[in-house]
């Protein structure tokens, strides 16, 4: 049986897709449980990313010095990506739902079925102490469905990644009121999220 690779490959994307997918692919990997330690690290890559705009920007007037340091920003940001996507492919050893949630893509992805819809039927149960459980309808095209929690007075999301549309979260606090969502995984780079329910921990 064929093993799912990360593709990162980015020749073939326009400099504007590159910019955008290495955006997708910190979006997507900033506060995943799956990936505590990425190599280089993310900041590493924002710097890379910031590095390689300002030369866009700077290369939309057609200056040859320019459009070359743009070229050279540009191997620079892939070579990044590579090795953040060889961090990736060790970790998710062929688990093709870890490696869509990275925002990179999979080497045995279908074909694209577009945007998933929003999820519905979005529920967020308490169970027993600091346990909550969390479901919604199952979606056609689906690889993975990302369950994001956070303390209702917070920001900072944190993503677990299952490729079912339930999941049970522990060791949440006691008696702290949270924010849950959902979002499905597949192969379009356009997630829309579920509405956000708030619920107390029991």
């Amino acid at each position: 049986m064929k093993t799912a690779k990360v593709l990162f490959d980015f020749s073939k994307y326009t400099d504007s897709e590159l910019d955008q997918q290495a955006q997708a692919i910190v979006l997507a990997m900033t506060g995943n449980a799956a990936f505590t330690t990425p190599d280089p690290t993310l900041p590493t890559v924002d710097t890379a990313i910031t590095e390689y705009q300002s030369a866009l920007s700077e290369a939309a007037t057609g200056d040859r010095q320019a459009t070359a340091i743009k070229d050279q920003k540009r191997e620079a940001l892939e070579d990044i990506l590579k090795d953040l996507g060889l961090y990736v492919e060790k970790l998710c050893k062929g688990d093709v739902a870890k490696i869509l949630s990275s925002g990179y893509k999979a080497s045995k992805e279908s074909t694209p079925v577009g945007p998933l819809p929003k999820p519905t039927g979005f529920e967020v149960m308490p169970k027993g102490k600091g346990e909550i459980l969390l479901r919604c309808k199952a979606i056609k095209g689906a690889k993975a469905y990302q369950f994001e929690h956070t303390l209702a007075s917070a920001t900072d999301w944190v993503i677990s990644t299952e490729t079912k549309s339930r999941l049970l979260l522990t060791g949440l606090n006691s008696g702290q009121e949270y924010k849950f969502r959902v979002v499905p995984v597949g192969s379009s780079n356009i997630r829309e999220y579920s509405d956000e329910v708030g619920s107390f921990v029991l």
